[in-house]
This record gives C-alpha cells, sequence and structure tokens, in this order.
C-alpha cells in the first residue's frame, strides 16, 4: 500500500506548509509555487512504461576523436567519401593542378593506393603535407589544414564513383593525432601515432590503412542505419494490425538493397581479415592491427552483420506471410469457381431429370 500512499503524502505536506507560510514573510512565496510545482508535476509510479519499437536499435557512439592535436603533435584525418575512385583518372587530375608531387610506394600498393605530399611550403611548417588515396573511395590527410581537406575533398567529385552525401563524409570522418615516437619503432599510444621516422612512407600507409577501414565501415553503417528506418514500419504495422502495407517488388528491392551492403561488407572488402600487403611485413601487420582494434572495426563488423542478418530475416518472414496470403487468395478464387461450377452442374441434372426450368428456358411469346 505504500505506493498509494505517496500522493497523499504530497499533498498533506503541502497544505501544511501553504498553512504555516500563510502569514509569514513574502520571501517565502517562491518557496511555495516550487513545492506547488514539484507536487503537480511529479510522475506517477504506474505511467513509466511507454512503448518500444522492435527494431529500434542504439546508436552506434560517437568515435573518440579528439578536437586537434597537442603540442608537438600533427592531425592525421580519414574520410570516405564515395564508393570507389578513379586513380588513373586522379593521377592525371593531380598532374594537372600541379600542387601535389606523387611518391610511388611499393609496387604491391599502385593498383589501389596514391600517395601524393605539397609541392609548396607556403605555410612555413617543416612537416611536409601528405596525402593517401584509396581505390575503395577513401583519403587520408597528414599535417593538412581543413580547408585544404575541404578543398581536396571538392576536387575528387570527378573522379568518384557514387559519391556519399556531405553529412555522411564529414561525420563518418576519423580523427587523430601522431607526434615522432621518442623510441626507435613506430607505434600507438593511448589513441596517438607514434612515428619514428617522418620519411617511412610504409608506415604511414599502415595507419592510413587501418584509419580508411574504419571511415569505410562507418559510411557502411549509416547506409545500415537507412535501411533500417525504411523497414521500422513493418513490425509498427505488425504489432497495431497484424497487417504490412507493402508490396512484393518492394519486399524483393529492400532484400536486393540489405545482401549488396552484406556483400560489400563481407566480401569486396578486408574488414573480415588482414589484406595481403601485410602477410610478410610482420611489423607493419602489428600495427595495422593495433590500429583497427583502437577503431573497434571488428566490433563494429560483426555488429553490423548482426544487424543485417535481422534485417534478412524480417524481410524474409514479410515475403513468406506475402506468398501465404497470395496463395490464400488463389485458394478462395478455386473454391469460389468450383462452387459456381457444382451449381451449373446441378441445374443441369435437375434439366435432365425433371425438364427444362421456365425460368432458364423461357417460350417464346
Amino acid at each position: 500500500h505504500l505506493p498509494k500512499c505517496i500522493p497523499r503524502m504530497q499533498i498533506l505536506i503541502q497544505t501544511s506548509l501553504m498553512k504555516k507560510c500563510s502569514n509569514a514573510s513574502p520571501f517565502l512565496s517562491p518557496l511555495i509555487a516550487s513545492v506547488r510545482y514539484s507536487s503537480s508535476s511529479s510522475p506517477q509510479l504506474g505511467n513509466f512504461s511507454k512503448p518500444v519499437s522492435a527494431l529500434r536499435f542504439k546508436t552506434r557512439p560517437a568515435s573518440k576523436r579528439k578536437l586537434g592535436p597537442g603540442q608537438n603533435e600533427w592531425s592525421v584525418v580519414g574520410y570516405s567519401s564515395a564508393e570507389a575512385l578513379d586513380l588513373l583518372g586522379l593521377q592525371d587530375g593531380l598532374q594537372q593542378q600541379s600542387l601535389y608531387s606523387q611518391v610511388p610506394l611499393s609496387e604491391d600498393l599502385e593498383p589501389s593506393c596514391v600517395f601524393v605530399t605539397n609541392k609548396y611550403n607556403l605555410d612555413g611548417d617543416e612537416k611536409s603535407k601528405e596525402i593517401f588515396f584509396f581505390k575503395v573511395g577513401c583519403v587520408v590527410f597528414w599535417n593538412v589544414p581543413e580547408l585544404e581537406r575541404n578543398t581536396v575533398l571538392k576536387f575528387l567529385r570527378p573522379y568518384s564513383d557514387d559519391s556519399y552525401e556531405d553529412d555522411v563524409v564529414f561525420e563518418e570522418s576519423e580523427m587523430m593525432s601522431y607526434k615522432m615516437s621518442q623510441t626507435e619503432n613506430p607505434h600507438l599510444e593511448k589513441g596517438i601515432i607514434n612515428i619514428a621516422n617522418d620519411s617511412d612512407v610504409l608506415v604511414k600507409y599502415t595507419f592510413s590503412n587501418a584509419i580508411a577501414s574504419s571511415v569505410k565501415l562507418g559510411s557502411w553503417e549509416a547506409s545500415l542505419d537507412k535501411i533500417i528506418d525504411s523497414i521500422e514500419f513493418i513490425s509498427e504495422d505488425l504489432k497495431r494490425n497484424a497487417n504490412v502495407k507493402i508490396k512484393k517488388n518492394e519486399v524483393l528491392q529492400k532484400t536486393g538493397e540489405i545482401l549488396a551492403l552484406r556483400h560489400l561488407i563481407n566480401l569486396s572488402s578486408d574488414l573480415l581479415d588482414t589484406p595481403d600487403f601485410y602477410w610478410d611485413r610482420e611489423d607493419k601487420e602489428n600495427l595495422f592491427l593495433a590500429t583497427c582494434s583502437h577503431l573497434a572495426v571488428a566490433k563494429r563488423t560483426k555488429v553490423v552483420n548482426e544487424k543485417l542478418s535481422h534485417c534478412l530475416e524480417v524481410m524474409e518472414m514479410i515475403s513468406s506471410h506475402l506468398s501465404h496470403e497470395h496463395g490464400a487468395t488463389l485458394e478462395k478464387i478455386i473454391i469460389v469457381l468450383i462452387a459456381i461450377e457444382i451449381v451449373f452442374e446441378v441445374l443441369h441434372f435437375i434439366e435432365r431429370k425433371f425438364g427444362a426450368f421456365e425460368v432458364l428456358d423461357p417460350k417464346p411469346t
């Protein structure tokens, strides 16, 4: 009985306080008003349950991005701008622009990545500006200011296949910091990249490759969020009236979108496995795996696959439901046609037995 007594106790306390303060100083009037407001707006214990959508999910927590590099640190920023980049056309465009110089990487990286540095040092910074362009549609900037990064992203538009929206590009970006290591070995310490030799391009490529994997996964997570939002009404309709207002073609189209995204994540990318580049480079592989672990690439990939599986289960259930409804409709039509045929057979039998019906065979006047 205690929960039922709480509102009564609040009313008694409020009434006694009002009586005692009626003749008191006017400075107590705000206190009285606050007591009146708190008592009137106090929640009831039995009304705290609210309906929750079946497909509602927790949003992915924002990645741990720093506001900017600290002292004696420089920025490393990665973006996923499109599904793919035309690297051959991009190299021609960079040569015509004549602002960056291409630096050759390893031979096995030439088809998948382009690395450039700035030709002119107008800022007087001893550190050069370096950019990694990946064929999968990602770009990673080392020590490049924000204004120049935005300019380069706009420059990539003509060489991009299926460009993402600007909101997705900037929302799913990753920012880290790097500094010169106090040791002889490059490593990742407390989320900060430590570079032993500033001219070691392959080490920077390794860190950039991990960042590119994270931002590409982020863009696919954004695509999955849109798919989930588009099919959320299905569970709501089933919960309210056990009826789904969706066509068979729409179910097939949505299933195709889910399967295409699943194909990109599990078959067309290296999110589930270490790239071949690191097979004979164990030191680089350790850096790559440590950076991916810091960015939670493996955990996020697992969560995305679980969500995709759940979406596929929903669409398979709806497809089966629509097929069952279609079959039931056909059965009803067949039953009606059989009933009509039986009626005509009965009439013919009566006609042969007792003669023709005047209604069915009227005599001419």
